[in-house]
């Protein structure tokens, strides 16, 4: 059975080492300076995104009154919706003062009212 061959061994016989004579170590002053501006617009041409903070569309103005009420309400529930809805939902609640809570049964019992008068 053969041996593995060393990644120190050299083919050609010589004995390995490397001439680093040619490297110089580089300083400070040779390094190029770019402006942040330059690297915004590159990296905007190039379409890379950015990491900075976006604010978020959906908490400028619906989102404006803070309403809380002892309910009973315990179960959380979450979903996912379309802009228009949520904003629409939130246009509701605080055009009529109430929590987010009281939107969602109040609207349940208009949709019951309205399936019942169709059956």
């Amino acid at each position: 059975m053969t041996e593995r061959a060393s990644i120190f061994d050299n083919p050609d016989g010589t004995d390995g080492s490397i001439d680093v004579s040619g490297f110089k170590k580089k300083t400070h002053d040779e390094k190029p300076h770019v402006s942040q501006d330059v690297i915004k617009a590159i990296a905007e041409g190039g379409s890379f995104p950015s990491r900075e903070p976006v604010a978020a569309a959906t908490t400028s103005v619906l989102r404006t009154r803070r309403r809380k009420r002892r309910s009973g309400r315990d179960i959380q529930l979450n979903v996912k919706v379309k802009q228009e809805t949520y904003d629409g939902f939130w246009a509701i609640a605080n055009s009529q003062n109430w929590v987010l809570a009281e939107t969602l049964e109040r609207a349940l019992d208009a949709l019951k009212v309205k399936l019942a008068q169709h059956a």
